[in-house]
């Protein structure tokens, strides 16, 4: 970067060399204090150098004294008067921590004087005032959890009382100031090293603390933070209680009640991580909640996110949005300003109109969010005047108008720099946005319900008891059909298949992870898939399925109540051969059942129709007669039967490549009422056609692949409309997809209003798209998500504002819902 462009201005604080613990940095609105223990000669010994508030070096380095050699943790502190050196230390029976009081010039006032001591190592000091006084805090480590301890000191650094053991068990804790004492929130570790259970100590002088239970859930991970935020104190911290980790929050008020219990602090947009919570000051009336967006992150960088905190412990909307580079195992630091928030992250230095490849530096970059979460600043952290970035930055900090960080090369002896960092120019690409909402359609929610086998299938429906949600898992059908020596869990010694549950939800109640599903089948034939009757008319629920009798896959219907328990079960087919793609259509009260099999020694489509006690009403009907695979079967109820939509590879232009065809099917028999016919003829392969019902016919969407064949055809969506006797009504509609290759179609629709999520497989990831068909017209596809997961073979299943799909984890499958605003 040129010259001409502005540097942010460095105060050169010392030259450490090898072995030196520090420089530590404690900051006040008025100015700072930095502190090191450096080897003289023989011995270790603390200097210290005060700051304006501009962060530059006043005067010469101060001997405070001499230092422990074998020096642990040490936190530098501001107080209303001077500054506290809080410090551990080893001896021979263990770690001692010390304090040492310090003038705002860097002097020795009071101490050092031991306030307790641990059998193992320190792990964590801090001190904190309060308007009874000051509170020195630590932990000590014993077997993979913690004992946490506090004193009171007085102004002279001496012991007010003798310390006192505050919590065991402790693996994971943050203390703030609140109120009239302090606050301690802890999570306790459990047998088997389980943690989750949450506790807030509320810390009052010698009065014996109370104590508030914030989470009595085993799912709390070990990143606790919290804030006070005026007459509140808010603790956050990630939890997996439903298979997915999210940021979880709860508030506790200066009386001890739980004004909000835990909670998610956003709503459902994927997996999270907690990294901070942050205010201004404490007791400010203002604080902000980051964390990691996990599944957005990328090979090269991470993702975070940060917004206003509420005092229920939810966060606002606008959010601010910053990317942080995979270096090395470290994490971004982030504080409160008097304007919004700073971050300090690791980034490439790019010019805002230049390129940004490979070949860029990474390097400390300073980022700034107003309180509307524009980006206000973005400032690389340079050394000194020299035209090259820093090596090293940290203990960002923003005391007042201005914010500072710690700057150092990577070389020893170093020299160490106090950085101001504010805006100085516009040069800098940042990687950093504001984040809003986009215009529908948009995801509005993303949660995890389950972790499960890998799935072939999901089909819902709703009953009068709320939602029923089925899922068929996937099983390699050329598996082996030999008999088992040992029953399974249902007492048979047929060998398993795959697996199908159903799990109901209550009317109107939220979605909760999927717990306790009504197992139909250990033994399903995943290629049969499941179907669920819908009807308004009809209090039970028909699930059409494919199970195994003798190794041949043959069709069961199974009826079930309106919470998805079974009532009775047939097996409707006795034939040889295959059997793929079970759809289903309810007729009155009687049921139309349509199904793909191999019985006459090539892929066509059955139909026959049933009464509600699952017998036979009439044979089983060849709807297909030309040669050529029949896939993807879809079938739509009309007023005079059903409508059913295929794909097949008979007449197509090119080899591979099939085409969408449909028939109108009797209600009384089950037998085509009219001929069969493609919906259009293409070069390119249609696949995965999905029907609704639509007006008193039916719209059908499917899929188009682009061909290297077909220069000039990307791959897109199509639309077609059919009347009642399955003819095209009007034109078919397509729009475009762009780059990637789609996979799967799922489709939805009400009234005058169909909604079309396509799943497409870009470079190894998945990304969805959302379709509006309007009062018969198609809009363009809105790409709505994108996932570092590639796509899987499972169609979205679109009910509604909901979008249920599955993505690949680690030899198994997720289960998400995603809900949507269209």
């Amino acid at each position: 970067m040129g010259p001409s462009v502005p540097h942010p201005s460095a105060s050169s604080i010392a030259r450490v060399p090898s072995g030196t613990f520090g420089p530590y940095l404690g900051m006040r609105s008025d100015g700072g204090l930095a502190i090191w223990a450096a080897m003289s000669d023989d011995a270790r010994y603390w200097y210290a150098r005060p700051l304006n508030q501009t962060g530059e070096a006043q005067g010469d380095v101060v001997l405070v004294g001499e230092a422990p050699s074998e020096l642990g943790l040490v936190a530098l502190r501001p107080l209303r008067d001077g500054f506290a050196l809080l410090s551990s230390h080893k001896t021979s029976d263990g770690e001692v921590v010390t304090l040492a009081l310090l003038s705002n010039a860097g002097t020795l006032r009071a101490g050092p004087v031991a306030l307790g001591r641990s059998a193992k190592a320190v792990l964590w000091v801090d001190v904190l005032q309060s308007p009874r006084g000051t509170t020195v805090l630590w932990a000590g480590s014993g077997a993979g959890r913690a004992d946490i301890w506090g004193a009171e000191v007085s102004a002279k650094a001496e012991l007010v009382g003798s310390p006192r053991l505050l919590s065991r068990d402790v693996g994971a804790w943050q203390a703030v100031s609140f109120g009239k004492g302090v606050a301690l929130a802890v999570t306790h570790v459990g047998k088997g090293n389980t943690h989750g259970p949450i506790e807030l100590l509320l810390l009052s002088g010698a009065d014996a603390p109370a104590t508030v239970s914030i989470n009595g859930e085993l799912s709390a991970d070990l990143d606790l933070d919290m804030a006070s935020l005026g007459d509140r104190v808010v603790l956050a911290w990630s939890d997996h209680r439903n298979g997915e980790t999210r940021v979880y929050t709860a508030a506790v008020d200066s009386d001890g009640k739980l004004v909000a219990p835990a909670a998610p602090a956003t709503p459902p947009l994927g997996e999270q991580a907690l990294l901070r919570v942050v205010t201004p000051v404490e007791g400010s009336n203002r604080a902000y909640l980051a964390w990691e967006a996990v599944e957005a992150q990328t090979a090269t960088y991470r993702s975070f996110q940060v917004g206003e905190l509420q005092k229920n412990g939810h966060v606002t909307s606008p959010r601010g949005l910053f990317e942080y580079w995979k270096m090395d195992g470290s994490m971004p630091e982030i504080t409160a300003t008097p304007r919004g928030v700073a971050v300090l992250t690791l980034a490439p230095i790019c010019e805002r109109e230049g390129e940004c490849n490979k070949a860029s530096t990474i390097a400390p970059e300073f980022i700034e969010f107003d309180a509307g979460f524009n980006v206000r600043s973005t400032e690389p952290l340079w050394l000194g005047a020299a035209n090259a970035p820093s090596s090293l930055a940290w203990n960002l900090t923003c005391p007042n108008a201005s914010c500072f960080a710690l700057t150092a090369e990577n070389r020893v002896p170093s020299p160490v720099a106090l950085t101001r960092l504010e805006h100085l120019s516009d040069v800098y690409r940042a990687p950093a946005q504001r984040v809003e909402l986009p215009p529908p359609p948009r995801v509005i929610g993303d949660e995890s319900l389950a972790s499960t086998q890998p799935l072939s299938q999901l089909a819902l429906t709703e009953t009068s008891a709320g939602t029923l949600l089925a899922w068929l898992t996937d099983f390699d059908p050329t598996t082996p059909w030999v008999k088992l020596k040992r029953p399974t869990a249902d007492g048979r010694f047929e060998p398993l298949r795959a697996r199908l549950d159903l799990q109901g939800f209550a009317a109107n109640a939220p979605f909760a992870a999927l717990s306790s599903p009504e197992n139909l089948s250990l033994r399903a034939h995943s290629l049969g898939g499941i179907a669920l009757s819908s009807s308004a008319t009809q209090k039970d629920v028909l699930a059409a399925w494919a199970g195994l009798d003798g190794g041949e896959p043959q069709v069961f219907l199974t009826l079930l109540d309106h919470a998805g328990k079974k009532l009775s079960q047939h097996m409707l087919t006795r034939k040889k051969g295959d059997l793929s793609d079970i759809a289903l259509a309810t007729a009155g009260t009687d049921y139309l059942v349509a199904w793909i099999d191999e019985r006459s020694g090539d892929p066509e489509v059955y139909a026959t129709k049933v009464n509600h006690a699952l017998n036979h009403l009439t044979p089983e009907q060849r709807i297909t007669q030309a040669p050529g695979a029949a896939t993807d079967l879809s079938l739509v109820p009309t007023q005079s039967g059903a409508i059913a939509v295929w794909t097949d590879a008979r007449d197509s232009e090119q080899a591979g490549s099939a085409d969408i065809f449909a028939a109108a099917l009797r209600g009384s028999d089950a037998t085509r009422a009219g001929p069969e016919a493609a919906l259009q003829k293409t070069r390119t392969h249609s696949f995965s056609p999905v029907a609704r019902a639509y007006g008193s016919g039916a719209l059908v969407a499917w899929l188009e692949a682009a061909s290297e064949r077909t220069e000039g055809e990307p791959a897109h969506v199509s639309f077609a409309v059919l009347d009642d006797a399955g003819t095209l009504s009007g034109n078919v509609q397509s729009v475009n997809l762009g780059s990637g290759s789609p996979v799967t179609l799922g489709l939805d629709c009400a009234q005058q209003t169909c909604h079309a999520v396509v799943a497409v497989g870009l470079e190894n990831r998945a990304e969805l798209y959302a379709i509006r068909f309007r009062d018969g017209k198609v809009e363009n596809p809105v790409r709505i998500r994108t996932s570092n997961n590639a796509p899987t073979s499972v169609a979205p299943l679109v009910h509604g504002s909901e979008v249920y799909v599955t993505e690949p984890a680690l030899g198994m499958a997720r289960l998400r819902r995603l809900q949507l605003e269209w």
